[in-house]
């Protein structure tokens, strides 16, 4: 059994799950990415990620199970962005952990998807070569030809949220328990919400938490203020 203190945050793709990530290593955390630094897939210490992670659930083999009782840090931040997590039994391993399930209403899934690719599949990734141009290309059966960017834009927009919306439908099955702290979407951008829901997690668990990294959050946020449908209004 892992008694460390263990954070789990539980998202869809594109939901900001590495951004909140990194706001558990208070003050001193430089949140860094790439793609004009809207993403924060630079910044996250990756050796507090299990590999197993990288599985579907069902897929775990006995050295994944026992892998999670070697965490070598104080603390363990954990990112699973498919919501077929939802279901795992944390309880099997853990002592001493909370899940964040990061929860979009249905209509901001579209605007996620966006994200998702403008800041990661459109670009050459450490899943992708190429990005996902070629792929979605492919599943239409389309000819891998020069198109106008717009238009391949928007398929592999469209492609993305229709997977994306499948995986939402394990978070509509899904009832939170005393584990779990349900953070809003729309929330996200709050930072006075994400303070608080930050401050009363490493509390509980007993992590040592510096404060929260304001000006970090504030600079971060600012360049992603398209992927919230408010926002998005108002910038329109």
């Amino acid at each position: 059994m892992n008694n460390k203190p263990t954070v789990f945050i539980i998202y869809l793709a594109g939901s900001f799950g590495n951004f909140i990530a990194n706001l558990f290593y208070g003050k001193q955390i430089q949140i860094k990415g790439d793609v004009d630094q809207r993403n924060a897939h630079l910044s996250k210490k990756k050796e507090y990620t299990f590999n197993a992670f990288r599985k579907h659930p069902n897929n775990l083999t006995p050295k994944d199970k026992k892998s999670f009782k070697t965490q070598q840090s104080q603390f363990g931040i954990h990112t699973l962005p498919f919501y077929h997590w939802l279901n795992f039994d944390f309880d099997l391993y853990f002592n001493n952990y909370k899940k964040i399930i990061v929860q979009p209403a249905e209509n901001e899934i579209e605007i996620i998807g966006k994200r998702l690719y403008d800041v990661f599949l459109k670009h050459p990734n450490d899943l992708l070569e190429k990005g996902i141009k070629d792929i979605v290309l492919k599943n239409l059966n389309l000819p891998n030809k020069e198109y106008p960017e717009y238009f391949l834009d928007q398929l592999c927009i469209k492609d993305t949220v229709k997977n994306l919306q499948k995986d939402y439908k394990n978070l509509q099955d899904y009832k939170p328990n005393d584990r779990d702290i349900v953070l809003p979407y729309s929330k996200i951008k709050d930072k006075i919400f994400l303070e608080s829901t930050i401050t009363s997690i490493v509390d509980k668990l007993g992590i040592e938490y510096s404060g929260f990294p304001e000006p970090a959050a504030t600079a971060f946020l600012s360049k992603n203020q398209e992927y919230f449908i408010d926002n998005r209004e108002q910038l329109n």
